[in-house]
Parts: structure tokens; sequence; C-alpha cells
């Protein structure tokens, strides 16, 4: 019988294809991970976020083009450093 496959973390990691001028790829300090994570949940009518390596600190927000300079203008404006890759 095959042995059952546990992942390496609790969290899943998730990284599509993404389509240019769609998303965001940010890296903040692993510390602000779940911070970020809980205001963009706040803001889920503009973007959907997905950790790709939290402890790299490396989240893609997934939007549409209408709604991407909001999302830059929310993410210039946070209180910790976020680097856009």
């Amino acid at each position: 019988m095959a042995k059952r496959y546990r992942g390496d973390s609790r969290l899943a990691r998730v990284e599509p294809n993404p389509s240019p001028g769609h998303t965001l790829k940010l890296r903040v300090s692993p510390d602000n991970v779940h911070f970020l994570m809980a205001i963009m949940e706040g803001y889920s009518h503009l973007a959907f976020p997905a950790q790709v390596n939290p402890k790299e600190g490396k989240i893609i927000l997934h939007t549409t083009p209408p709604h991407r300079f909001d999302l830059q203008a929310i993410v210039n404006h946070l209180a910790f450093a976020v680097e856009v890759e």
C-alpha cells in the first residue's frame, strides 16, 4: 500500500501562471506574511492573495486590470516594508 502524502508544511503553495499586468509579486518579512494576508482578505473584491513561499515572505496578488492601480496604492501605504518584484 502506498504511503499517504503529508506535504511539507501546513500552508498550501499556489503559484499559477500569472497573466502579465494582472498580478503583483510581493516580498515581505516572514513575520508580516499573516498580517498582509489578513489585510488582503478585507480587500477580497480587489485581489486574491496566494502564498508562494511564506518562509521567504513571497506572496502573489491576483487581480483584474481595472483594480491593479487601487491594489498598488494599498500596498504602497502599508506600515511595513513591501518589495514589489
